[in-house]
């Protein structure tokens, strides 16, 4: 070839305009960047579960890897029936993917058309949904919270327009750790529905939360007949991040169509087996939520007490804390948080705020000690 190709020309325009969502740091990365033993971090920056995998799933990934040569059930049989008795819905009702993450880029493509408006708050699960919107070629529509970081229902109903297709509404969200009520989300519902979009309940965290706050309820009320999508993960109550394994629950003619758009081997046997495993494994699930509640009941009233400002009733697992009022941004905070006490956390979605996932009650209290001595030093400048 004469002339060198360059991809720059037919790319989608769409991408050059995309700042990707930047995970947290990898715990052998801030060991090397602080010249510590890896043993002496503490990662509370990505809200993973603190108790790590469920045995049973642990051992079910051991047995199927030996198996891993052969195509997987496409069809996720085994997996979509244990999730159909979880939720207490139909397999026909649910689809199964490689993380929610991949499901909600396939809601968009799927009920939307390029050009049309994708809804979401901010802050809310970084810059995610804006990604995976202009990857698509749909048009971003930003809502901000309030400043306490409550959802204005009647702001993000204004924001709606005859092109809106698709709103992500995630609950708890993250990161603040706050939940969007169920009547909010039904008049959310019936805004969209007027104009002939889908609400997504991005429920990734909702098994932390108060029961019977999930969106699930407006299944078990209303039937097949409303315009809702419930993404579910396992990678946090259930301890599977590494193995990518999320899914949707929603109206059975809804999820025919989002089966028809997604890979048909998206979701291998070792992913699927362990998901049966984690549902079945209740002792390990009930231990995780018994661990998550009682550290988050610590750290929001430890940090509060030492002077923190927290964000109020937190749902997730993981409390939001206001930084600023010790002369910290974000960043500056979470930096020697690290720097100080090897424990990493999420500082850079606000300039006043950080994101703290709940690890195990040891953790929890190296991170009020450590955060103690912060701002003892503080005050004494």
């Amino acid at each position: 070839m004469s002339q060198k190709f360059s991809f720059e020309g037919i790319v989608n325009p769409q991408l050059k305009k995309i700042v990707p969502y930047l995970p947290g740091p990898m715990t052998k990365d801030i060991a090397a960047k602080y010249e510590m033993d890896p043993a002496r971090v503490i990662k509370l920056s990505s809200n993973e579960n603190p108790l790590g995998v469920p045995p049973l799933a642990k051992a079910k990934i051991i047995e199927m890897a030996g198996e891993a040569s052969l195509y997987p059930d496409a069809e996720a049989r085994e997996l979509r029936g244990a999730l159909a008795q979880y939720v207490n819905m139909r397999p026909e009702n649910i689809v199964v993917g490689p993380g929610s993450s991949s499901l909600m880029m396939h809601i968009i493509e799927v009920f939307s058309s390029p050009g049309d408006g994708v809804v979401f708050t901010s802050p809310a699960f970084g810059s995610f949904y804006e990604e995976i919107t202009l990857a698509r070629g749909r048009t971003p529509v930003k809502v901000p919270l309030e400043e306490n970081f409550d959802l204005d229902v009647a702001k993000l109903k204004k924001a709606l327009t005859p092109r809106s297709r698709v709103v992500f509404i995630t609950r708890p969200n993250n990161p603040t750790s706050k939940l969007v009520p169920l009547k909010d989300l039904r008049e959310i519902m019936e805004a969209a529905a007027a104009l002939k979009a889908v609400v997504v309940s991005d429920e990734a965290y909702v098994e932390f939360a108060d029961p019977h706050t999930s969106a699930l309820e407006f299944f078990y009320e209303m039937g097949e007949g409303i315009n809702l999508l419930v993404t579910r993960t396992f990678s946090k109550a259930f301890g599977l991040a590494d193995v990518r394994l999320g899914y949707c629950v929603g109206p059975a003619e809804a999820i025919s169509f989002l089966t028809k758009a997604k890979p048909k081997w998206g979701t291998g046997m070792l992913a699927q087996s362990a998901g049966v495993a984690a549902l079945k494994d209740k002792e390990h699930f009930q231990r995780t939520l018994e661990v998550v509640r009682k550290g988050r009941e610590y750290l929001h009233r430890e940090l509060g007490r030492l002077g923190l400002k927290m964000v109020d009733a937190p749902q997730g697992n993981y409390v939001t804390a206001k930084v600023s009022g010790y002369g910290y941004t974000g960043e500056t905070f979470t930096e020697e948080l690290c720097r100080r006490g090897g424990i990493m956390i999420r500082g850079d979605f606000h300039p006043e705020y950080v994101r703290i996932s709940i690890g195990t009650m040891p953790q929890n209290e190296a991170v009020v000690k450590t955060v103690a001595e912060m701002l003892k030093d503080r005050k004494r400048r």
